[in-house]
Formats: structure tokens, C-alpha cells, sequence
């Protein structure tokens, strides 16, 4: 009788199968959402809705590795509520609308990280699981104001988001000096947050609108927030601030199947932590280039641009580094 281990090729495995780092996992997730939603009318073309949603939540995982069985399970039952207010207004001219609300969210955490393991597949990064994650919970405020005129084509929107982020899950990193060993485990951090608004405008500049120029302003400012330590000493609390500026224009002809463009793109990035050994990176991404469209031959769509691309300011010299690409898509409908 023969078995797995009576053949040639076991030796060989033996030798070369890492049994630590080798499992088995199954993982299920049942999610349910059940609620209510409420509407009120507030007036003409004024809306306030309410949704009271409860989330009931079962995850389960089972691994095995190195003979070990682990079976953990995951319950959570949330409110999710949130609320939104519209206001609208039409007439002869064009259209604008006013929308705000707020959102409350939880998430379960990956329930691989729940996991009582440790994965030393890497010699110099280690990952280890917890069981004592709790829920992530996520704060959404928002409001956008879009106006638009049949005169010229005329749009204008308003975009403003933030998000506060409280049990974020962060990777804790332990490096021991000794050996170069970064070890990782997850933990719950809270001061995650980021804030951003934006502006659009776009319109037609001739009597014909043949000639549309468009614009994008935005602003990005938000905090990431993680752990680091040295073995032996207590985690340090580390905090990174990121700025970000974009603008971008773009200038563009169109006659019946026929349109061309021109294109600029210039982002200013700033981020800076918390520690002394931290290096602060100010950098700039500029895009610039032409793109067109229109109708080929046999009714095939061609579209096509070329567009400089260009990093500089990033501490890595190897980022620093302008791209020259040109894309070319032919496309058609049979059917």
C-alpha cells in the first residue's frame, strides 16, 4: 500500500515546503440590512429624507496551519443612519440644486487580522493577528451645489467632503535593531481624518458653441495616523499631515463627430510628519497635451492624445522624471 509519504517526491517537498507558513482557510460573511426610511417635504422643491438602517452581521473564518485548527466568529449588529437635505430650482434659464447630508458607517474588521498567528514567510517582515479589533466607524459629511445655464452651457459645482475615522485600523510596526526585523500587528489608532472641496466650471466662449473651456480646482488636506516602536519600548504615536493642490484647464473645439482638446494639469503635494526623522516631501505632478476624437472610416471611433507627464520634488530622484505617452483607441458598433 502506498500513501503520500511512500512517494519519491515527499523528500523533495519536505525540504522545500515552508509547514509554518502553509494553511487552509474558509471564511463566510452573512450581511443584513434591514430599516426604515421617513420623507418630508419642506416646501416647493425642498426635501429632507431620513434613513434609519440596522446592519446584523455574522462572519466566520476557520484556518489551519502547522497542525493548529482556529475557528473565530464575528457578530456585529449597527445603526447606520443618515440624513440628506435637497433643494432645487428651474426655470427658463437652466437648472441649480443644493444637497448636504451626513452619514454614520461601521465596518467589521478583516477577520483575517482577528487571527491568533504569526506569518514569518518573509525573514525580515513579520505579521501577526490580533482578537482584540474593535469596529471601524466612519463620520461623512458632504454637501455639493451644481448650477447650470442652457446659455452657453454654462456648469458650475461645489463639492465639500470630510470624513473622521474613529478605531481605524493601523499597522503597528515593532522594528528590533538587532536583527532588522519589522514586526506588524494590527490595532485600532483614532486622528484619521481628511477634508477635501472642489470646483468645476465649464462653458462654451463663442457664439456658436463650437469653443468649451473647462476648470477643476481642488484642495486636499487630511491626517493619517499609525504606531512605530523600537523592541522593548512603549509604541509611538505617528501622524502624517497631507496638503494637496490641483488646477486644471482644458480648451476644446468640437464640430459634429469631430473634437479636439488641449490640456494642463499642475498638482502641488505637501506632506509632513510628526517625527524628527521624518523627511517632509513637497512635489509637483504636471500633465500636459492634446487629445481629439472622431469618426474614421466604416464608422469607427478614433480617439487618441498625447500628454507629457512630469514629477519633480520627491526625495526619491529616481520619481523625478518626465514621460512622454500616446494613446491610440479604435472602437466601433456592430450591433
Amino acid at each position: 500500500e502506498r500513501t503520500f509519504s511512500n512517494l519519491p517526491s515527499y523528500d523533495i517537498l519536505q525540504t522545500s515546503i515552508d509547514v509554518n507558513n502553509s494553511y487552509c482557510r474558509n471564511e463566510w460573511q452573512k450581511d443584513h440590512v434591514m430599516g426604515m426610511s421617513l420623507r418630508w417635504s419642506l416646501g416647493k422643491r425642498k426635501d429632507l429624507s431620513l434613513a434609519l438602517p440596522v446592519a446584523i452581521n455574522h462572519h466566520t473564518i476557520e484556518d489551519i496551519r502547522n497542525g493548529i485548527y482556529q475557528h473565530k466568529t464575528d457578530n456585529m449588529e449597527a445603526f447606520n443612519p443618515n440624513v440628506k437635505f435637497r433643494m432645487s430650482r428651474s426655470d427658463d434659464k437652466g437648472f441649480s440644486s443644493f444637497d448636504a447630508g451626513y452619514e454614520l458607517l461601521h465596518q467589521q474588521p478583516d477577520m483575517i487580522h482577528l487571527l491568533d498567528v504569526t506569518d514569518d514567510s518573509h525573514p525580515l517582515f513579520v505579521w501577526k493577528g490580533t482578537d482584540e479589533l474593535h469596529n471601524r466607524i466612519d463620520h461623512l459629511l458632504n454637501m455639493q451645489y451644481k448650477k447650470n445655464r442652457k446659455l452657453h452651457q454654462k456648469s458650475m459645482t461645489i463639492i465639500g467632503k470630510y470624513n473622521v475615522i474613529s478605531n481605524a485600523v493601523a499597522q503597528t510596526v515593532t522594528y528590533d535593531r538587532q536583527s532588522g526585523v519589522s514586526t506588524f500587528k494590527p490595532s485600532n489608532i483614532n486622528g484619521n481624518w481628511i477634508a477635501n472641496a472642489e470646483f468645476l466650471y465649464g462653458q462654451c466662449i463663442d457664439s456658436l458653441d463650437r469653443w468649451r473651456i473647462e476648470n477643476k480646482s481642488a484642495v486636499r488636506y487630511g491626517n493619517s495616523s499609525d504606531y512605530l516602536s523600537e523592541k522593548g519600548s512603549i509604541p509611538f504615536r505617528n501622524s502624517v499631515r497631507n496638503f494637496h493642490i490641483m488646477e486644471g484647464v482644458e480648451l476644446g473645439y468640437s464640430l459634429k463627430d469631430f473634437n479636439i482638446s488641449i490640456k494642463a494639469d499642475v498638482s502641488w503635494n505637501c506632506l509632513y510628519g510628526n517625527r524628527q526623522i521624518f523627511t517632509d516631501v513637497k512635489s509637483w505632478d504636471i500633465a500636459y497635451g492634446i487629445r481629439s476624437r472622431f469618426k474614421f472610416v466604416w464608422d469607427i471611433d478614433f480617439n487618441t492624445d498625447l500628454m507629457m507627464f512630469t514629477r519633480c520634488g520627491y526625495n526619491d530622484k529616481s520619481l523625478n522624471e518626465s514621460n512622454l505617452l500616446w494613446n491610440v483607441h479604435f472602437s466601433r458598433v456592430f450591433f
